[in-house]
């Protein structure tokens, strides 16, 4: 028999209007900034070698650490053991192309890094 999962039933999922965003657990906060930023960095220099395109928010003035990739498969990039984060979120909308003419629908899988202040 196959051991339950509890990390997919501590999940949020939402779907407003087409919007859809599943938030997962939260983890522990870093012990100050210049950690977080470090896991920060090199979890984009991960994302980004595997072919994602990455962008970081770091505003400290807020506590904001943030990376994000752009999905362009319903594949998520793989974090290897050892790579820390506080919290990551997924979120999928419904997209027009006006100068294409075409649908699609945009994908960010965001990572949050939390500190103590």
């Amino acid at each position: 028999m196959r051991p339950t999962r509890t990390r997919d039933k501590e999940m949020k999922k939402s779907n407003i209007d087409g919007y859809k965003e599943v938030i997962g657990n939260k983890g522990l906060s870093f012990i100050n900034a210049f950690h977080a930023m470090l896991a920060m960095q090199a979890l984009q220099t991960e994302v980004a070698l595997q072919g994602f395109a990455t962008y970081s928010d770091i505003v400290l003035e807020n506590g904001r650490i943030e990376l994000r990739a752009h999905l362009r498969t319903p594949i998520l990039p793989s974090i290897p053991k050892g790579y820390s984060y506080t919290q990551r979120n997924i979120t999928s909308q419904h997209m027009y192309d006006k100068r294409k003419h075409i649908a699609y629908e945009l994908r960010v899988v965001t990572w949050i890094f939390k500190y103590n202040k």
